[in-house]
């Protein structure tokens, strides 16, 4: 069987010899369930999975890949402006097969977002449909920008000061102390 190299013409020192034992590592675990998947999501996207996250002036959007899992092993957090999102997978390898290569099995994730701004949690809406979780969270009311109308003419002046008290009165108050 024939198997494919991969040139490195600029391999030299340890940074060769690191990434061969990493190598070494991942064939050794590649027959662990679910293993293989966290293993290479963590290189390519520093263990988390990836997201889109968008902004509108009411709202922000989150979509995220959640193949394989059901509505119901989804659980969103949402306080102030951290986002929690939990989800676990149930799969099952067919009877009498071998695993050659998977790129997703079962298993419990957790990834958290810190969102620009707070959002209002009690408006929080998710859907998942074809593998892809939607989340919509709507802006808190004291988060979102605010227009300030500016009037022309009478300009702003500081509170009055407390009155001053009448001198007769300060006299007094130092004769007495």
């Amino acid at each position: 069987m024939a198997s494919i190299v991969r040139y490195e013409p600029f391999r030299v020192g340890l940074g060769g010899m690191a990434r061969d034992f990493d190598r070494m590592f991942d064939r050794m675990l590649e027959d662990v369930p679910g293993f293989a998947a966290r293993g290479a999501r963590s290189r390519a996207t520093g263990g988390a999975n990836p997201a889109n996250l968008y902004e509108t002036p009411e709202a922000y959007w989150v979509e995220l890949p959640l193949p394989g899992v059901r509505p119901e092993d989804v659980e969103v957090t949402v306080q102030e402006n951290m986002l929690t999102l939990q989800a676990k997978r149930a799969w099952q390898t067919p009877e009498n097969a071998k695993t050659i290569w998977q790129g997703f099995g079962q298993g419990e994730w957790r990834q958290s977002f810190t969102l620009p701004g707070e959002v209002n949690n009690e408006k929080v809406s998710a859907s998942l449909e074809h593998g892809i979780l939607r989340l919509e969270l709507p802006k808190a009311e004291h988060a979102k920008p605010r227009t300030i109308r500016v009037n022309a003419g009478q300009a702003l002046t500081a509170a009055p000061a407390a009155p001053a008290a009448p001198a007769a009165e300060v006299h007094e108050a130092e004769a007495n102390a």
